[in-house]
């Protein structure tokens, strides 16, 4: 029997979706543009990398704390507080101290956490059971969409006006996305404490990480790993390459657009299609990417690389957001996410951490190899713990 299709696009729906795009619009204006503030205070990629690193640190052990808030006390606060914080924290790196900036960044990564932890359960909570893999790809598109022409206003805006006119423009982004929150995100209802399911508290013996969000937290772990070769490191790869910064801002929108384009292709066949299949053929466009990258010594090969990761990328990660929503629990959603959600910070933050002393120490093409064979660890991890991955057999016909 046909299960009907519930609606998905209500105003709260597209209230989330808007603070996602709000706030990674801020992201990827902020993420080319950090390495390039770096050098100019009298750092280098290695420095640029530990400055990625200090966000990530406090993002990443704060994640599952504010999971368990948001079980406990809700989603809407801690939401609000995260916007808040990414916003108003953004005037203070103008104080134009490299030692600041590493500080700021720290901060920042908490409020960070708070944000995507938040964005995550709500879109996971409003989420209907028989749309889940379509809802995760449109939630995930919004990552896309800001990467497809952020990095490049952010270039072309610190060119222009330098650090001022670029913390600005990140100033109105993290309050735009509070606004958005404080006027779409649902207050949480009072939660019946005997009722099973979804309208249990969890239970203070609970551990801090959602085990059911582990695989699909490694999974992106391993995928994202490469994702700062594409997009921290091009504009020191240019400057070492004598590529011009103009370049860089066609680069990044076609990555962009690739990363758009391959979430809306899949976004109505993640519920249809081999989850364990999709993990694997992503890690293998990733390697194939990285593996080119190794000879990117001009914009053609970077283009090239980074287009074929933007495909892998957009499709790996709703994938991997929609096989949390159906394996956990709906009473630990906030959990969850606080737990998938690391996977990301790992790769994005520590990862960028990593790839710069790599880059200082060996080059460019060492850490394209490097990322290259952490893809091959993925695609043996999915045909090992492929039945993790797979949509539970209960909801194979509901799409």
């Amino acid at each position: 029997m046909t299960v009907p299709r519930e609606r998905l696009y209500t105003p709260r729906f597209v209230g989330v979706l808007g603070t996602n795009l709000l706030a990674f619009t801020q992201w990827f204006s902020l993420q080319p543009v950090i390495p390039l503030i770096v050098l100019q205070l009298g750092g280098d990629a290695t420095m640029a990398g530990i400055a990625f690193a200090v966000f990530a640190l406090p993002s990443i052990t704060m994640r599952p704390i504010f999971g368990r808030l948001i079980d406990r006390v809700g989603i809407r606060t801690i939401l609000l507080a995260g916007t808040l914080g990414i916003g108003l924290l953004s005037p203070l790196y103008l104080a134009g101290s490299l030692g600041l900036l590493v500080a700021l960044r720290a901060v920042h990564g908490m409020a960070w956490a708070a944000v995507m932890t938040g964005v995550a359960s709500l879109m996971a909570r409003l989420a209907p059971a028989t749309r889940r893999g379509e809802a995760a790809a449109i939630f995930d598109l919004m990552p896309g969409t800001a990467q497809m022409v952020m990095p490049a206003v952010g270039l072309l805006v610190f060119h222009a006006t330098g650090m001022t006119g670029m913390f600005v423009v990140a100033t109105v982004l993290g309050l735009a996305a509070a606004v958005v929150v404080g006027m779409t995100a649902p207050r949480d209802p009072p939660r019946p404490v005997n009722q099973p399911g979804a309208g249990t508290r969890p239970s203070g013996g609970l551990p801090l990480l959602e085990p059911t969000a582990i695989l699909p937290m490694f999974l992106q772990m391993l995928f994202m790993s490469g994702s700062p070769l594409f997009v921290v490191y091009p504009p020191i790869l240019a400057a070492q390459n004598g590529i011009p910064l103009s370049d860089l801002a066609i680069y990044y929108p076609v990555y962009g657009l690739l990363l758009v384009g391959s979430r809306l292709f899949i976004s109505r066949r993640l519920d249809t299609v081999s989850r364990s299949l999709l993990v694997g053929g992503s890690a293998v466009a990733a390697c194939v990417a990285l593996l080119l990258a190794t000879q990117a010594t001009s914009i053609g090969p970077l283009l090239l690389a980074g287009s074929i990761f933007a495909v892998g990328c957009g499709i790996s990660v709703p994938v991997g957001t929609a096989i949390v929503i159906d394996r956990c629990p709906p009473a630990r959603m906030g959990s969850a996410m606080g737990t998938y959600t690391i996977g990301f910070q790992l790769a994005s933050g520590l990862g960028a951490g990593v790839w710069g002393i790599v880059i200082d120490h060996a080059g460019f093409a060492v850490a394209y190899a490097a990322g290259a064979a952490v893809q091959v660890v993925l695609v043996v991890v999915a045909i090992v713990f492929r039945a993790g991955i797979e949509r539970p057999a209960h909801l194979r016909g509901a799409a």
